[in-house]
């Protein structure tokens, strides 16, 4: 694994190591910005609570899950005592190393090739979390569909992806192409999934209550993300 190019402490005290492989090969290349992302990381999680609420409420205990783009298996970190059975997938060599050392059953992936290493009707739930913005139109229709394949009758999907809208994904230069509710909602039902919920959420400005009725807000500046739920009927 190579060497962080620049020290980054967070509240005083780091996993360097985590943090480090948070971040994909591809930021490895870009100190600069891999710096000021991990540093984003920070101040974003803190304001992340409601999106645990709704995974939390969409799990049940002894689901088979399925991670994609795992990380460093935060999702299974936060979840131990919900006692599900945790997969995950990861493009990056040094992650899935990383959480096999943790006893975590991570395979290494590159869903830009539009194909996940597992059977039909697998998963009760699947995760899915800043990943589509970095894969190409055609890659985001495949892995819809392979989503969709993978998922057991009654299985739900929960996806994330930051809007267009915010200086944070113009900003990336690992991204490739935003997404709306709408074509989320398109993606979704074209690969015979029932859309559950679809809209923008603001976590960083508004309180989550004054999305309810949000699909376009005032300032789009504010708007940072797109969430899709959807099930497989």
């Amino acid at each position: 694994m190579s060497s962080i190019p620049w020290d980054c402490e967070i509240d005083g005290k780091v996993d360097l190591k985590s943090e480090f492989l948070f971040c994909s090969s591809l930021l490895m290349k870009l100190p600069y910005y891999a710096k000021r992302y991990i540093e984003g990381n920070k101040s974003a999680s803190k304001s992340l609570g409601w999106r645990d609420e709704k995974i939390d409420h969409l799990l049940k205990k002894w689901d088979v899950v399925l991670d994609i783009w795992c990380a460093v298996g935060g999702f299974y970190d936060k979840r131990k005592h919900k006692k599900i059975d945790f997969h995950g997938v990861d493009y990056n060599p040094d992650l899935v190393k990383f959480c096999n050392e943790k006893w975590l059953e991570v395979k290494e992936c590159d869903i830009s090739k539009g194909k996940l290493d597992y059977p039909d009707e697998t998963f009760d739930f699947i995760y899915c979390s800043h990943v589509l913005e970095h894969i190409l139109s055609n890659e985001q229709i495949a892995l819809f569909w392979e989503m969709s394949r993978v998922l057991k009758k009654g299985g739900k999907l929960m996806l994330f992806t930051p809007t267009p809208y915010t200086w944070y994904f113009w900003d990336d230069p690992t991204h490739q192409r935003p997404s709306t509710h709408g074509s989320l909602e398109h993606l979704a039902k074209d690969a015979g999934l029932r859309v559950i919920e679809s809209k923008y959420s603001n976590t960083r400005f508004f309180p989550q209550s004054a999305q309810k009725w949000l699909r376009l807000p005032p300032f789009r500046s504010f708007l940072w993300e797109v969430y899709l739920v959807a099930e497989k009927s």
